[in-house]
């Protein structure tokens, strides 16, 4: 039973959870007119408190460039949804 949930997992990330997310970092992308999100327009997105939209904001962007990549948008919601299996 524990290798058939770690197939469907397996699939489930590659085939349905990471598109999806990709889909809603460039419907994002779509309704800015810069061709990268920048951390306020993901904080926005969030419709978090200031302080707290700021943080997650900060944990997004991994190199502190203030420019949100899809890599780092796709990476960080799989660990926040997935989490760790340890």
């Amino acid at each position: 039973m524990e290798n058939f949930e770690h197939v469907i997992d397996r699939y489930f990330l590659k085939n349905i959870l990471t598109p999806y997310l990709q889909n809603v970092y460039h419907g994002l992308i779509n309704r800015s007119t810069k061709d990268y999100l920048s951390a306020n327009k993901v904080r926005e997105y969030l419709n978090m408190p200031f302080l707290i939209g700021t943080r997650v904001c900060n944990l997004i962007n991994a190199n502190g460039d203030e420019r949100i990549d899809s890599d780092e948008f796709v990476l960080f919601f799989l660990g926040l949804l997935m989490g760790t299996q340890e």
